[in-house]
């Protein structure tokens, strides 16, 4: 790689370069970027919904390009690993192959569009894919003939219209039948890249949660309803109640 001053900090960039894990070592696989050894006993997706689309980036927004920081997760929910080699992913009209890539039970794996964390919003994937993630767009995975999971999202349908923000399957119904459904997906909420008023929201990598989330009770004074995009910052007023501390004195 290569590094240079630029405006006083140092900024370095580093050529792609792809390895065939399994050319080192019968049971090496690639995680994060690296050729490490695999779980044993994997095997090949054997029905729909062993792998499931759990999580996808479509539109990162400025600082960062779509080419360079689109994203996507695969979910594990079986209790065996599962072995990607020769599988691939695509878009429907572009297809990336998978070599020597492993997915443990329970486990999530990352697909970005480059290695290089100056431009990708700092991820670490596990793979690499080349197509793109239209804003309306769809995303599958195929082992040979069968297609393990797809889906399908439509920008504000069915499904959440995202900018800045990830689209994430409902971290309670992670299945291949669940993701089906729009009304199971919700707006990422954690910052993962990014300063206040342009964060970019999601989990890559990290589990979904619920999209659902209880509180105890609440009032919304005002305003009563808000419209505004993924990521901004809204100045609310209301009211709630949590025993043990709104109760402890008769102003409360």
């Amino acid at each position: 790689g290569t590094c240079e001053v630029v405006g006083g900090a140092a900024e370095c960039s580093f050529a792609e370069a792809r390895t065939d894990c399994s050319a080192q070592a019968q049971d090496f696989v690639c995680q994060l970027g690296a050729c490490v050894p695999g779980q044993q006993g994997g095997g090949r997706p054997q029905q729909p919904g062993d792998l499931v689309i759990s999580e996808v980036m479509y539109s990162p927004g400025a600082p960062l390009l779509d080419a360079n920081a689109e994203w996507f997760e695969l979910y594990n929910p079986t209790n065996a690993a599962l072995d990607l080699d020769g599988c691939r992913v695509t878009n429907g009209q572009s297809d990336t192959q998978l070599f020597a890539l492993r997915v443990d039970p329970g486990a999530t794996v990352l697909f970005t569009r480059t290695f290089d964390g100056n431009t990708n919003g700092g991820l670490l994937p596990g793979a690499l894919f080349d197509f793109d993630l239209a804003d309306a767009g769809r995303l599958s995975l195929f082992c040979d003939a069968l297609e393990v999971d797809r889906v399908a999202w439509d920008d504000g349908g069915d499904f959440p219209s995202a900018r800045g923000a990830s689209i994430a399957l409902d971290g309670e119904q992670l299945t291949g039948e669940a993701n089906d459904v729009g009304a199971n997906w919700c707006l990422g909420r954690s910052i993962y890249f990014g300063d206040p008023g342009g964060e970019k929201l999601g989990t890559p990598g990290l589990p979904n949660p619920p999209c659902t989330v209880t509180v105890d009770a609440c009032q919304l004074a005002a305003p009563l309803s808000v419209a505004a995009d993924a990521g901004a910052q809204v100045v609310l007023n209301g009211r709630f109640t949590e025993p043990g501390i709104t109760d402890r004195s008769p102003e409360s």
